[in-house]
Formats: C-alpha cells, sequence, structure tokens
C-alpha cells in the first residue's frame, strides 16, 4: 500500500475544521481514578470515550504517537496505564463552547 502524501494534509484541514468552538475539557481526574482499573485495554478505552473512538482507531494513533503514551503489553495484547490515560484524555477532551 502506498503512503498518501495528501494524508497529512486531509488531516490538518480536518482538524482545523470548527476548531475554534472547542474549549478544553476539566474534568475532575481524583474521582476517574477510582473508576478506570490500573491497566486499560484499547477496548475499553473506547468503551470510556463512549464508543465514540474504536479500539481499531486507538492502534492506529497509538502508531501515529497520538494514544496515551505509557503503553503495557501481555502476550499480543496492548493496554495503557491509568495514569497515561487521564493524562491523555485531559490533553485532548474538548467540548464545543456554546
Amino acid at each position: 500500500m502506498e503512503h498518501n502524501e495528501n494524508c497529512e494534509n486531509d488531516a490538518d484541514l480536518h482538524n482545523n475544521d470548527k476548531k475554534d468552538n472547542f474549549v478544553k475539557y476539566k474534568f475532575n481526574k481524583t474521582l476517574l481514578d477510582f473508576e478506570v482499573p490500573a491497566i486499560v485495554s484499547r477496548k475499553l478505552l473506547s468503551k470510556i470515550l463512549g464508543g465514540l473512538i474504536s479500539p481499531r482507531t486507538i492502534a492506529n494513533w497509538d502508531c501515529l504517537g497520538l494514544a496515551p503514551k505509557v503503553k503495557v503489553r501481555i502476550g499480543r495484547n496492548i493496554g495503557y496505564t491509568r495514569n497515561s490515560v487521564l493524562e491523555w484524555l485531559e490533553d485532548n477532551l474538548e467540548v464545543e463552547n456554546a
């Protein structure tokens, strides 16, 4: 499969679309800390996000360096540490500014 050089340009256009209407979402990390297990699978991360992002997309983001930073591998399964997931959510979660 050939790399599409326009991929990055398309991604930039998509990311900038209505970006000004969104603001960082502040959540209580302490409350989430009790609900998120020590190791979070991609499938569970997808569920935490309400199914908005598929486990496959999270895997792709991982290859691009866009997923939570600290990975855990058990056999062929990949997960992320709780702190890494919470930091990633804090950095990436945005809500529309009404």
